[in-house]
């Protein structure tokens, strides 16, 4: 299975001891944040401007309907949420929360899940961008809302800490990695399912601790 089954078969405790073993890691928090909720939140800082394509414009209009629906069918009521579709592409156009949701999770354009990833990123980035100069006051209104669509074992107390220090810290000098690294595993298709396989989990285990750790 994919790594990310593991959450499905066994929840957070399961997601996490798998990460660990995989990585050599010892990862005991969490932060769990679904479809819906993400919507939420990207709604409640206000969506993001970004540049996009055409091509990106056609997909999140797909998926925007394709995620309110989904949310009809598990009578999850999203009443709050704008429904609309994109109009325009270009620089700097506006996401709502919805569409937001729907532009981080394209995936059938060029690059694949690898390029998705690098959206994702893109949209964290513009939404902790729209934490920065808050106070603590805001960002607790903010933290305390988020957490009604989220599930976690960090307080809100551990929560505000993390966000002072990230916030305090240059956004734009952050660095990415991505897992796993480069010629340490094989992409093919296996019984009808085309994922990553023999990955070398000892040299993707010293990469990640290198990055983290220096």
């Amino acid at each position: 299975y994919r790594i990310n089954a593991a959450n499905y078969f066994g929840g957070e405790r399961l997601a996490m001891r798998t990460v660990n073993e995989c990585f050599g890691m010892n990862i005991d928090k969490y932060v769990r944040v679904n479809f819906y909720g993400f919507q939420q939140i990207a709604q409640m800082l206000g969506g993001i401007d970004i540049d996009i394509t055409e091509a990106e414009m056609e997909e999140i209009n797909y998926r925007v309907q394709e995620q309110w629906y989904e949310a009809y069918l598990q009578g999850i009521d999203e009443s709050a949420l704008p429904n609309e579709l994109l109009e325009s592409y270009g620089e700097n156009t506006h996401l709502d929360g919805r569409q937001t949701l729907a532009y981080a999770r394209i995936r059938h354009m060029d690059g694949g899940d690898y390029a998705r990833a690098e959206r994702q990123r893109k949209v964290l980035f513009e939404l902790m961008k729209k934490l920065e100069g808050m106070g603590i006051a805001d960002l607790a209104k903010v933290g305390m809302e988020a957490m009604k669509h989220m599930k976690t074992n960090l307080s809100l107390d551990e929560i505000m800490n993390i966000a002072q220090k990230v916030l305090g810290a240059d956004l734009t000098s952050i660095d990415s990695f991505r897992l796993p690294i480069n010629n340490s595993y094989k992409q093919e298709t296996r019984n009808n399912q085309d994922m990553l396989y023999d990955c070398d989990w000892g040299s993707n285990a010293s990469s990640l601790y290198t990055f983290i750790y220096g």
